[in-house]
């Protein structure tokens, strides 16, 4: 008798109940199969292209903000490049290097300092810019060296006092061996950034 009722040619015959609780059966097996024919595809599609949304926003970011600030950028390249084009306009020339031990022996004599000896060294090669050490020793105080020093930093011309070393004499006094560099760019180099400032004057 079950099997009878179960008979899909006298389906039309079962009970009502039995017809929708069929009929919902079918609906949930179409569900089923269209979620992994179609919908689950298609989700997996969507959470790809949502995870692609999401690196793209932060790549926009990213680049907006570097867009943002290229025109800070732009504007300290630019006040770096004409403090530099005047930092190799106060190197000093081959004709006026000559005239260095001058004004370091006037700085000196300024100062009422004994220089003992005042003597160029080897040059040294650091780039596009050459070192030129000189040999420096003079007596005196450590208020005429000081004074000394600070006059050696306001030449018209880039010079460093380094590896300063003071030490006494047998007579007692002070004795400040130092040297001083000054630099020399190169002449290729030292007109292209001489070009560089007239375009800078220009503007």
């Amino acid at each position: 008798m079950a099997s009878k009722s179960l008979d899909l040619n006298t389906a039309y015959l079962w009970p009502a109940p039995v017809k929708l609780l069929l009929g919902v059966l079918v609906v949930v097996a179409f569900l089923v199969v269209g979620w992994f024919a179609f919908y689950k595809e298609q989700k997996e599609s969507l959470d790809t292209k949502q995870r692609q949304e999401e690196t793209l926003k932060a790549e926009f970011d990213k680049k907006a903000k570097k867009a943002a600030s290229l025109p800070v950028l732009k504007k300290e390249l630019v006040e770096l490049e004409e403090s530099f084009a005047v930092l190799v306009k106060q190197l000093p020339t081959d004709a006026e290097i000559p005239n260095l031990i001058q004004e370091l022996n006037q700085a000196g004599s300024n100062n009422s300092l004994q220089m003992s000896s005042t003597k160029p060294l080897p040059a040294q090669k650091d780039g596009p810019v050459e070192i030129l050490p000189y040999s420096i020793s003079t007596k005196g105080s450590y208020d005429q060296f000081t004074k000394f020093a600070k006059d050696v930093g306001s030449l018209s011309r880039i010079v460093v006092l380094n590896t300063v070393n003071v030490t006494t004499d047998k007579d007692g006094k002070l004795v400040l061996d130092a040297k001083a560099n000054t630099y020399k760019a190169e002449q290729s180099y030292a007109k292209d950034n001489a070009n560089v400032e007239t375009e800078f004057v220009k503007k």
